[in-house]
């Protein structure tokens, strides 16, 4: 756990650690030189064991990361940021899972969404299998990082740590290179209660994130296809990814070409039939040159598709024969 300036929810975050079930672990808190009274919180917690690291200045949240790995002893190794709730079975839910799969060098799972009163206010739900978040990954992060656990081993060998360079988005460039060294699972069950509010991460530096998590996006697909793509239909992808507007423009169509290419480099990932059917019922791509890839890529969703859009312009095309009638 990396805490600058986390005293308003601290205090819950650790009250949340003293409740697991599995009770053999030791805390590592490392202090990004708080000028909030959060080591003082830390120091007089009980009921937990509790290493305290502290910077002399604010090295950022990267190297305190690095640093508490690096003091780490356990075999396996937990993230959790200092505002979020970890749930009771957390660790034992986890740590049973990996046990269980010595494959695993990640493993996530689902959480809930809180307000700063812990309210839940919604759920999310990762992808589950390895070769659906392999997938995810090339568009954006498939693991909430303070959901994650991993055994140490599978980032020493060789070593492999989070880029002190990166300020934000760092996860996504960790998990994006250590899912080459073995399976990576999220499971179902929510055991996080990750908390949104104003001074958080997420919210002041969303746009620098976004802009970081591009370029690993980029690299991603670079290493899948071969060459770097267009930084702009990457972008446009990983806005995308969830559904398309309404207008999607000459590099729209051009950055589905890229998602076209990607599934066929990828293989199957389960969401060919999704995208078949996103880019062919949508009123603004070009049929004809998405037709010839998908026949073969998606031959049952090309023609359930092809029928929808079909249907559509043939009952669309009364009504505007009409709107130019006297």
């Amino acid at each position: 756990m990396a805490v600058r300036n986390g005293a308003k929810f601290l205090q819950e975050t650790l009250d949340s650690l003293k409740t697991q079930s599995f009770k053999d672990f030791e805390l590592i808190v490392v202090d990004d030189a708080s000028t909030d009274g959060s080591s003082a919180i830390l120091a007089a917690c009980e009921g937990l064991e509790i290493r305290l690291l502290k910077n002399d200045s604010s090295r950022g949240l990267a190297y305190s990361l690095n640093r508490g790995i690096d003091e780490s002893k356990g075999v396996f190794i937990a993230r959790q940021d200092a505002d979020d709730l970890a749930l009771p079975d957390r660790f034992a839910n986890q740590l049973a899972t990996l046990k269980a799969n010595s494959r695993l060098v990640l493993l996530g799972s689902a959480y809930d969404v809180i307000d700063v009163q812990s309210k839940v206010v919604e759920s999310q739900r990762q992808p589950l299998d390895d070769r659906s978040i392999r997938w995810q990954m090339l568009f954006h992060n498939a693991f909430c990082h303070s959901t994650v656990m991993f055994p140490r081993k599978a980032i020493d060998q060789p070593l492999l740590r989070y880029d002190e360079a990166k300020p934000f988005a760092q996860d996504y460039g960790l998990w994006s290179q250590l899912i080459k060294r073995g399976e990576v699972a999220n499971l179902r069950k929510p055991l996080l209660a990750l908390r949104l509010h104003d001074s958080s991460m997420s919210a002041t530096g969303k746009l620098n994130q976004q802009t970081i998590a591009d370029k690993i996006a980029a690299e991603n697909m670079s290493a899948l296809l071969g060459y770097s793509p267009p930084a702009l239909h990457v972008h446009l992808l990983r806005s995308w990814y969830y559904g398309l507007p309404e207008s999607l423009g000459t590099d729209g169509q051009a950055a589905l070409m890229l998602a076209l290419e990607l599934l066929r480099a990828f293989g199957h990932c389960g969401q060919e039939d999704l995208w078949a059917e996103r880019i062919l019922c949508h009123s603004d791509t070009h049929y004809w040159p998405f037709a010839k890839a998908l026949i073969t890529l998606a031959p049952s969703a090309f023609v359930k598709s092809s029928f929808k859009r079909l249907l559509r312009h043939s009952t669309a095309r009364p009504d505007r024969v009409r709107s130019f009638e006297p």
